[in-house]
């Protein structure tokens, strides 16, 4: 079986996701009980979990939101893993550093002819509409004159607007 770019792509994508998963949760156990390490340990694991949604096609509000469409993308995929890599060499330096290859492998890949689009075909999610159901039809005592024509309907009469208070005609 022949190597192919555009299969390995999305295992890419859940290697870095479960890479930003551990060192999310690594954040947690050893990163002290700093406010701002904790809350950078949950964005971790919050994200990687949105990241591996979206790439295994999980059908929820968050992972279908119009907000995360960036994750459906080799370019967006690419600065979101190179983003958390940056932030994740702090506390550990070799999963912050595959993060950024893994960001760099997705950005180039981007750019090749052959995968353009690739990134949309490689983590697609379903769209699901939901649409109010139809309104039922309004009813109407006028009966159509033939087969396809609409019934006419006849507005009801407007009484005149009242007279405002000290409006006298003389």
């Amino acid at each position: 079986m022949a190597f192919s770019i555009r299969a390995a792509l999305p295992w890419v994508n859940v290697v870095c996701a479960l890479l930003l998963l551990i060192v999310g949760i690594l954040t947690l156990i050893f990163g002290g009980i700093y406010f701002t390490i904790l809350v950078v340990g949950i964005y971790e694991i919050t994200f990687a979990v949105l990241a591996l949604g979206v790439t295994f096609n999980f059908a929820t509000s968050m992972t279908t939101h119009p907000a995360v469409s960036f994750l459906r993308d080799l370019r967006g995929q690419g600065i979101f893993y190179l983003f958390w890599g940056i932030l994740s060499i702090g506390g550990n330096l070799i999963i912050g550093i595959l993060l950024i290859l893994g960001a760099i492998g997705l950005i180039a890949a981007s750019f090749t002819p052959a995968l353009k689009g690739a990134g949309a075909d490689t983590v697609r999610v379903p769209v699901t509409s939901r649409s109010a159901p139809p309104a039922p039809p309004a009813k109407n005592d006028a009966a159509p004159a033939h087969a396809g024509q609409q019934p006419q309907t006849h507005p009801e009469p407007s009484a005149p607007p009242a007279a405002a208070a000290g409006d006298h005609n003389v």
